[in-house]
């Protein structure tokens, strides 16, 4: 089984699956001691998207917790102000465990003073539903 054993791996995928979409899609580099808002930038029919990406590395498949620990607090803070209720764009944090090979893909929410990762759909790297998915949310 072909399983990415970095994120760089699995962003430049995610990339290529995305832009056959008919997305556009642009990574944000690192740049020095610069800490992006969060890895990739997307448009998809007139909405902006912001996708964090995570590597799960163990043995256990991701949790929202164990997912949301992994974010740093800049992130979190980009994530929630990118996807205000003014301009509906779109958050995600997207999860690939390569235990399974399995992609997880969850919704940042803000609940009074908590805020949290809820999970919207789980899919086997390779599923068609995946594109689906993106698709039903535009």
């Amino acid at each position: 089984m072909n399983c990415f054993s970095s994120e760089f791996e699995f962003q430049s995928a995610l990339i290529r699956r995305l832009k056959a979409m008919g997305m556009y899609c642009r990574n944000i580099p690192d740049i020095g001691n610069t800490k992006k808002p969060f890895d990739l930038s997307v448009n998809y029919k007139g909405k902006g998207w912001a996708l964090e990406l995570k590597i799960i590395k163990t043995q256990r498949e991701p949790t929202p917790e164990n997912v949301y620990k992994k974010l740093y607090p800049h992130q979190v803070a980009n994530l929630l102000d990118f996807q205000s209720w003014k301009s509906q764009w779109v958050s995600r944090v997207i999860a690939y465990h390569g235990y399974t090979n399995s992609v997880w893909i969850y919704t940042i929410r803000k609940d009074w003073d908590q805020v949290r990762l809820k999970e919207s759909a789980h899919y086997d790297r390779f599923d068609k539903n995946l594109e689906e998915h993106f698709d039903l949310i535009f």
